[in-house]
């Protein structure tokens, strides 16, 4: 189109706004405008009375809007606004230039949820976007609200980044803390993570505890954590943080150290704590390929008590430190993995592979319904739990094959004959038997069966949500038959041996981890399942009970094994939404004792409070022969949207003793930060102290 011909055109369509509200198009430029008035001006078109420009995925709001057709400028002032894709700009004056599609914004603010971002002014086309003197706020600005301040940002939309300048980071109106030129995802902000403690202990003094994690390239997150306690010393040391977005991989390192001038005591071995104490972790997870994830888990730490007496939540979750590395490749017909578990922390019993590659064939199907499986593995293992010249250490190579078919009757029986063979070489054999090596052949016959029955009703109920009624029946049986399976037992360095658990051990010869220290296995196991359901309003149905009954029978009595040892019995009931019981037990079946009961009731309302009683019993407790019964209650009560109460109360019954009295209210600061205050009283923790109260802040993660 002629360009006096286009001209004259916008002319004539300005002059029949100017007598109406109207929408103007011009197709050239792919622009729409709407005003409730138009004037023709020397300086263009004015468009005012809530002037509204649209151009592709661009919108430009404003009282006024200045068109200038030959410069193809846009200028929007009073109330104006820019919305580009998620973003959206306002400000008292912003420019917009068609071609090439760039603007500036004076004296603007920017969301983009969850940030606010503001500046001196801001430059940029729908990709790129530069803000001087900019201010990025996570939500909303409020006092305690994270901040990012920096000479200069640069916004790269189609990369979803943002670099900063000159930057400094804080809370509220302050920003104290330089930060080096960075970049990060726009998804993120740039804190990973900060939390602050002050407290007053017994054991500890006054104490002052605090982290934090700052970006320091695209994805990494360098800081630090630095405690001081009156009556321990100061502990110091470095964090680190990182992670790809979309979770290709994700880890985290943190260490510290401080020579600790207080009350040390003894380790779990009965040794004297020293004076210089570290701890150091280092987790890590990756999905490196198609099917190929690793795994690292490392935890160095200068005696057993450090995290418990200087982080209290770490210990609580992981009181034993474990260290591996672990690559595992995974296809659909097997699965290949290397794991190394390798011991940093002598005091700890560990049973070391360094490594174990391990090759697992899925169970698949052959033919006329047999399935096979295969696991095959060469580990190299070591057991420094015992001072030396008892260390055990050996090469294996083991492997298991294993067939089997499932016969069904319609959907109410399956019977599942197996059978399979396991053979294990060892390097180094037990000095005590004559040998310098033993290899060893095992076998399995058995079999698998269950009985599925169900019966309905429709017995209704209002009030406690009734809508039908089904009851479940499924009686299992499973027998295993391993002869000779403790053959070898001189000669076998017992290093994968059986472990405490409260639950029946496995009974396939193929699962078994105490492969180095079996018994015959020549066992029935007997279990019962009944769940009662009703249906659900919202997705199919819900349980209102489960009861599940197993025990194992003995055909061999080796050992001093009896015909029927341990019965399980386990119980869940739910009858409404707000109401549940727990119930677990272990009964020795050949004497009647009671070796472990542990019961659980819980009470809620909705999300406004939660009441929890528990206790648990051990026949055998924190000393050999000796019982231990335990007795707790957890309390939490919503009292509104930004406080919340939280009790716990513990006591030990063999002691006749209230061990524990926590009292703790939580604060929600804007939906960022978790503020929570604590008074604690203890007795019989050697490490913990007496009395123990202080407050906590956290960063809310996202």
């Amino acid at each position: 189109m002629p360009r006096l011909l286009r001209r004259l055109l916008f002319a004539l369509s300005a002059l029949a706004a100017a007598r109406a509200p109207a929408a103007v198009t011009l197709p050239a430029d792919d622009i729409e405008i709407t005003a409730a008035r138009t004037e023709v001006t020397a300086a263009g078109v004015v468009y005012s009375g809530g002037a509204r420009l649209r151009h592709g995925d661009a919108l430009l709001l404003a009282d006024e809007i200045v068109y200038e057709p030959e410069g193809r400028r846009a200028v929007a002032r009073g109330n104006a606004s820019l919305t580009t894709g998620p973003r959206r700009l306002t400000a008292s004056k912003v420019t917009y230039d068609l071609v090439p599609r760039v603007f500036l914004v004076e004296d603007f603010r920017l969301g983009q949820s969850p940030f606010l971002v503001s500046g001196r002014d801001a430059s940029g086309n729908g990709r790129l976007m530069t803000v001087r003197d900019a201010r990025v706020t996570y939500t909303e600005p409020s006092w305690f609200a994270p901040v990012v301040t920096a000479e200069r940002v640069l916004f790269d939309a189609e990369n979803r980044t943002a670099r900063a300048e000159g930057a400094r980071a804080g809370i509220g109106a302050l920003a104290p803390l330089p930060l080096p030129a960075f970049a990060q995802p726009v998804d993120r902000f740039w804190f990973t993570e900060a939390e602050a403690r002050v407290g007053l202990g017994s054991r500890l003094g006054a104490w002052f505890d605090a982290g934090a994690l700052a970006p320091v390239a695209p994805d990494i997150g360098l800081g630090g954590s630095l405690g001081a306690y009156t009556r321990r010393g100061v502990l110091l040391g470095p964090a680190a943080g990182y992670g790809r977005r979309g979770g290709a991989f994700h880890g985290r390192f943190s260490a510290a150290h401080i020579h600790d001038g207080g009350d040390l005591g003894e380790d779990i071995a009965g040794a004297a704590v020293p004076k210089d104490r570290w701890f150091a972790t280092w987790e890590h997870r990756q999905l490196a390929g198609d099917g190929l994830t690793l795994a690292a888990f490392v935890n160095h730490w200068s005696d057993s008590e450090v995290t418990r007496d200087f982080r209290r939540r770490v210990f609580g979750d992981l009181q034993t430190p474990d260290n591996f590395l672990e690559a595992t490749l995974s296809r659909p017909a097997y699965a290949l993995s290397v794991f190394a578990r390798f011991q940093t922390n002598p005091v700890y019993v560990v049973q070391q592979r360094l490594p174990e590659a391990r090759f697992d064939l899925l169970p698949r199907e052959l033919a006329l319904g047999v399935r096979h499986r295969l696991n095959a593995s060469v580990a190299f293992l070591r057991d420094n739990s015992l001072p030396s010249p008892e260390e055990r250490r050996t090469g294996r190579v083991d492997a298991y094959y294993g067939l089997s078919r499932t016969f069904a009757a319609g959907d109410w029986l399956a019977f599942t004959p197996v059978a399979g063979a396991r053979g294990t070489y060892y390097t180094d054999a037990n000095a005590a038997g004559g040998r310098s090596d033993y290899a060893r052949a095992l076998g399995q016959i058995g079999f698998d069966a269950e009985l599925r029955a169900s019966a309905t009703g429709n017995y209704t109920n209002a009030k406690w949500g009734l809508n039908g009624l089904r009851h479940l029946v499924t009686p299992r049986v499973s027998y295993r038959y391993i002869p000779g399976a403790d053959k070898g037992a001189p000669d076998i360095p017992r290093v994968d041996r059986e472990v405490f658990a409260t639950y029946l051990e496995t009974l396939d010869l193929g699962d078994r981890r105490d492969i180095d220290a079996m018994r015959p296995v020549n066992t029935a196991r007997l279990s019962l399942e009944n769940i009662l359901q009703t249906r659900d309003d919202t997705y199919g149905s819900r349980d209102l009970a489960a009861l599940t009954l197993a025990a194992d029978w003995h055909f061999d009595r080796d050992g001093g094994r009896r015909a029927f040892e341990d019965a399980r019995a386990g119980l869940r009931l739910t009858p409404a939404r707000w109401l549940s019981l727990d119930f677990y037990q272990n009964v020795s079946a050949h004497d009647g004792n009671l070796n472990e009961l542990n019961a659980a009731l819980t009470i809620r309302d909705g999300r406004k409070w939660e009441l929890r009683f528990w206790s648990g019993y051990l026949r055998d407790g924190y000393t050999p022969g000796e019982p231990s019964q335990e007795y707790a209650a957890d309390f939490q009560w919503r009292l509104n949207e930004v406080l919340q109460l939280a009790l716990r109360v513990r006591y030990d019954a063999t002691r006749s003793r209230l061990t524990e009295q926590t009292y703790m209210l939580r604060q929600n600061l804007g939906n960022l930060w978790t503020l929570g205050y604590y008074v604690s009283l203890r007795k019989g923790d050697s490490r913990e102290g007496s009395v123990s109260l202080g407050t906590r802040v956290e960063l809310a993660r996202w």
